[in-house]
């Protein structure tokens, strides 16, 4: 993709200033009239497998799409997270580590 992003902005405003383009509306109906079929005429590359290549995810989003910080759990068994007043203890162990996750609009 990076690679494709740095030949469209290298090449795009050849293409623009070559067709003679100068408006915004212009360059987007040369895009979808001219360039998109071409480029993909040139380039595209049919898949290996008919069908779908989309797997739905099966796990828990809200365990992903969170904020993780790591603390260190103290002696007294406990975690502090942002001057919060610790919670009950976690775990026995001296320097034991503990995960937070923190999602946005969340306490």
């Amino acid at each position: 993709m990076e690679r494709l992003f740095g030949t469209l902005q290298q090449r795009l405003p050849q293409e623009f200033r070559l067709a003679g383009i100068t408006t915004p509306e212009a360059a987007n109906r040369f895009l979808a009239e001219r360039f998109v079929p071409a480029h993909n005429a040139r380039f595209a590359v049919a898949a290996a497998e008919p069908g779908s290549a989309f797997v739905p995810f099966a796990g828990d989003l809200a365990e992903v799409l969170c904020v993780q910080d790591e603390r260190i759990v103290g002696n007294d068994n406990t975690v502090r997270y942002q001057g919060a007043p610790p919670p009950p203890p976690l775990r026995q162990g001296q320097g034991a580590r503990a995960r937070l996750c923190r999602r946005p609009g969340s306490r």
